[in-house]
């Protein structure tokens, strides 16, 4: 697998199977086949008398032999971006939820895949949209040179490559949702009924959309990777190594009592013949540059792989960018997240690469979520430091300055009792102006 290190430069987020190709780069080529036909032909950058390499659009062929039977859910990945997320989920009573991906033995020729090496290259350092247009134009004109000692060939665009790699990997990846037209409310699968938004009482017909990765998806893609999942079923044997012996060491989060606690208590699948993949789950809050609004990402770290790589972009995924605002029913929005984890940690995926491959089975754990102080209120519903009782550790009440210069009265919320008694998990669910509060 190539890589383009850099380590003083931010890398930004590419297409979402970008990584993903990346090893099959340099191992999966095919000799070209020239046609005058191909959907690339209408690339907007084609130079005349240079000629454009067909590619196979067929890759995924399943005959009555290979249907799987009914323990588990079937996912046609050469159909599923035709398919709704209700299509998609449909025997959710099943045990398994199952993928077939089958990457071509010559998934790409020589110039298909110099193009998205190319397009890597330019995502690693920051080069702009243009500047790779340009760059793209300037190779083109040299291998379109009669004087040039080599064959004549044209890169592809980034509109080219995205449609190339996602012909390879049709897998759907996202899912879409309606969003009340103010931002403030997500309608899930179980708000089929609901007319309008429970916060403000508009009309869900004007409802817009919204989309979310689908974690299922993204673990079936890397899964897919041989090598990512040779990495995660090498982590999975040294995790089940370190319990048995009992290894007092602390190197990472499986050495820890809690994570042992957990599997041993088989709330974590212990069966070695299903892989067990383990999220982080981080939320942020940032502002838009562009609409100067309050966002929300929800990015997913995958723990399986050495912590030297695991924050790299191959290990992680962005679930979904969601409003901000207070105003905001923040958990309709973490909804179909939590229930797509619960739903992955109890089921079993099962996914296929090919006919002659082995079947590989996984199961998927949120081991916990990370956040600042801020997304930790949100994601509890807590009023935080501004509200009464706002301190998450005990009950200590807070007052509002009635003394001082005008402009300081009624400013900000001050929590002088440092006796009031420690918080209990179910203090944090319960009203102000319940007697655990008004007896404090």
């Amino acid at each position: 697998m190539t890589s383009y290190s850099n380590p003083m430069k931010r890398t930004r987020v590419s297409s979402h199977n970008a990584n993903f190709v990346r090893q099959l780069l340099l191992e999966q080529t095919r000799p070209p086949t020239i046609s005058s036909a191909s959907p690339l032909a209408n690339d907007t950058e084609t130079t005349e008398g240079v000629d454009n390499y067909d590619y196979c659009t067929d890759y995924i062929n399943y005959s009555d032999e290979e249907s799987l039977d009914s323990e588990g859910i079937f996912v046609d990945s050469s159909t599923a971006s035709e398919m709704n997320d209700d299509e998609l989920h449909t025997d959710i009573d099943q045990e398994e939820i199952r993928y077939k991906v089958k990457i071509p033995k010559f998934a790409f020729t020589n110039i298909e895949r110099y193009s998205v090496m190319f397009e890597e290259v330019c995502d690693t350092y920051n080069i702009s949209r243009e500047g790779s247009r340009a760059m793209r134009h300037l190779i083109n004109t040299m291998l379109a040179d009669e004087t040039l000692d080599s064959i004549s060939s044209k890169l592809l665009s980034h509109e080219a490559c995205t449609s190339l790699v996602k012909n390879v990997i049709p897998l759907p990846m996202t899912r879409s949702y309606d969003v009340c037209h103010n931002g403030c409310y997500l309608y899930s699968q179980e708000d089929d009924q609901l007319l309008s938004c429970p916060t403000c009482n508009s009309l869900r017909s004007s409802a817009k959309s919204t989309k979310m990765v689908s974690i299922a998806d993204k673990v079936a893609e890397m899964m897919s990777s041989d090598e990512v999942r040779q990495k995660i079923i090498d982590c999975q044997k040294e995790v089940i190594e370190n319990i048995t012996r009992n290894n007092d060491t602390y190197g990472d989060i499986f050495d820890g009592q809690i994570f042992k606690d957990l599997y041993n208590s088989q709330a974590i699948n212990t069966d070695q013949d299903i892989i067990n993949i383990y999220l982080k789950i981080d939320i942020d809050g940032f502002t838009s540059s562009s609409s100067h609004s309050s966002m929300i990402m929800i990015h997913a770290v995958v723990l399986n792989l050495d912590s030297s790589e695991r924050y790299a972009r191959h290990a992680t995924f962005q679930i979904g960018i969601l409003p901000g605002s207070s105003k905001s029913d923040f958990s309709s929005y973490l909804k179909p997240i939590v229930n797509e984890l619960k739903t992955l940690s109890e089921k079993t995926i099962v996914i296929q690469t090919g006919t002659e491959s082995p079947i590989i089975r996984c199961k998927v754990y949120a081991l916990f979520v990370n956040g600042d102080g801020i997304e930790c209120n949100r994601l509890m519903n807590f009023s935080g430091h501004t509200g009464t009782y706002g301190c998450r550790f005990c009950l200590t009440k807070g007052t509002q300055r009635t003394d001082g210069p005008p402009n300081t009265r009624r400013a900000g919320m001050y929590f002088a009792d440092r006796t009031a008694p420690l918080r209990s998990k179910e203090s944090l669910l319960l009203e102000d102006s319940s007697p655990t509060y008004v007896s404090s």
